[in-house]
Parts: C-alpha cells; sequence; structure tokens
C-alpha cells in the first residue's frame, strides 16, 4: 500500500501511507515497487509481488552462475535447481515482501565477499563495486537488520586466509582480506 500510495500522490521520495509519513522501514522496496506500478501503468496484487518473483530468480540464476564459476558445470545445474526448490523463497516471493529482495541483495554481497577473499577472480575491483552496490540495496531494503549474513561472509573470508598471512589475532584486517588468492 505505501508504494500504490507513493504513486497516486507523485510524492515518490518519501514513503506516506493514509497521508501520514512511513519511515518505519528502508524505503528502497517501495521504491523498487512503485516504479514498478509506474512502468505498469497500474497497480495490482500481480504488479505488487513482481519484484519480489524476480528477485528470487534474480538470485536463483545468479547462485548458478556462480557455482558454476567455482565448481563446474553440473555444479550450476544443481545450485540452479537448488535455489529454485527452496520452499522458504516460494512464501517471500507469494508474500511480495521485503525479504525476497533483501535475500538476493545479502546473497550476492556475500558472494562478493567470498570472491574477492579466496575465489577465482582477475578482476577484484568489478567484484568490490558489486559489493558496493549490494551491501547499499541490502542497507535501503533492510537496514542494519541485513548486515548479519555479510558480516557472517566477511568473518568467513577472514578465518579462511587467516592461515596464510601472519596477522594479530582476532585482527581483521581488510586490506590484507581483499587481496587473498587461492592458489
Amino acid at each position: 500500500m505505501v508504494a500504490h500510495q507513493m504513486v497516486q500522490s507523485g510524492d515518490l521520495l518519501v514513503p506516506h501511507i493514509y497521508g501520514e509519513l512511513y519511515l518505519r522501514k528502508p524505503p528502497l522496496q517501495y521504491w523498487i515497487v512503485a516504479a514498478t506500478e509506474w512502468a505498469a501503468g497500474r497497480g495490482n496484487e500481480f504488479i505488487w509481488r513482481l519484484p519480489s518473483a524476480v528477485g528470487s530468480a534474480m538470485l536463483a540464476v545468479f547462485l548458478a552462475w556462480w557455482a558454476g564459476r567455482w565448481f563446474g558445470g553440473r555444479a550450476r545445474l544443481v545450485t540452479g535447481f537448488s535455489c529454485l526448490a527452496l520452499v522458504a523463497l516460494w512464501a517471500q516471493d507469494r508474500g511480495g515482501d521485503i525479504d525476497a529482495l533483501n535475500t538476493f541483495c545479502c546473497i550476492v554481497a556475500a558472494c562478493c565477499i567470498l570472491e574477492i577473499a579466496v575465489g577465482p577472480t582477475r578482476r577484484p575491483w568489478a567484484w568490490c563495486i558489486a559489493l558496493t552496490l549490494s551491501i547499499g540495496a541490502t542497507l535501503l531494503l533492510k537496514g542494519p537488520a541485513a548486515l548479519p549474513t555479510i558480516l557472517g561472509a566477511l568473518l568467513g573470508s577472514a578465518l579462511l586466509v587467516a592461515g596464510r598471512r601472519p596477522r594479530l589475532v582476532g585482527a581483521l584486517h581488510l586490506h590484507d582480506l581483499f587481496r587473498a588468492r587461492v592458489v
């Protein structure tokens, strides 16, 4: 309803509901749903739920591509179908809630961290840009509640890299983390 009322009122920047300012949640979900409604020219349940379904489809495609990049073609196929078979994601799509797009952005951020830290990348700058965009989108979708997945990937990557270089116990050096590679 918030996104629908944004389109109806023409105020696409600040979310309102029933004429009252609504700042309980970060605005990106509302902006995406409002943009979808505006592009479709009408608002209904299908249009309002479409961004969540597209977000889950993008998650399956991204994870399949990423798994194939790391582990080969069979892993790509298994990962893609496994992601599509997750019943928990179906509930996110059906309800059109904020979690489907947030899940996509969090997973992209976590994969970017893993790719930068221990992956087979030749272009870490591109992964850093993707990481920045996905963390920004995650914060604009869910706020700080989305950070545990990203922080877990950061900590896990730091632990993977920790045995390769001498460092202070418990210290997390981002510079070393982003420069590390698996040989």
